[in-house]
């Protein structure tokens, strides 16, 4: 990230970096283990014993997954470094983002709506509350 000119740059970098971490993490995820902890990890075996190292989550263990016979679909790669750089480029062309603010709601008012929606959902068409 320090040879890159400018932020723009370094930003599209981070953003490449963490949509390549994501399917380690969610891997681990799956097999019910902490996938930040098996990321660091993996990153550090990583740099100390070169390209190839990560977790096996059949067997639960860091090895030299080239040397096991592990193969990583390069479609979920790619799909993951497309869908990020997508988002990139919208982000820089437009210089701007639409987001959900969620809304809190206490475990009451989530029942009343539930039954509000499964009452109207009951009653067919053309009948209102």
């Amino acid at each position: 990230l320090d040879a890159m000119d400018s932020e723009d740059e370094r930003q599209g970098a981070q953003i490449l970096i963490k949509a390549m971490s994501a399917p380690c993490m969610q891997v681990a995820e799956n097999a019910g283990i902490e996938g930040a902890v098996v990321l660091s990890k993996v990153q550090s075996l990583c740099k100390e014993n070169g390209f190839g190292w990560g977790w096996d989550a059949g067997a639960m263990e860091y090895t030299d997954l080239m040397e096991r016979g592990v193969l990583d679909p390069a479609k979920v790669t790619i799909n993951a470094v497309e869908n990020s750089a997508s988002v990139a480029g919208l982000v820089l062309t437009t210089e701007c983002l639409v987001t959900e603010i969620p809304v809190e709601m206490s475990e009451e008012d989530k029942q009343k709506m539930f039954d509000q929606q499964s009452m109207a959902a009951g009653m067919g068409p053309g009948i209102t509350q």
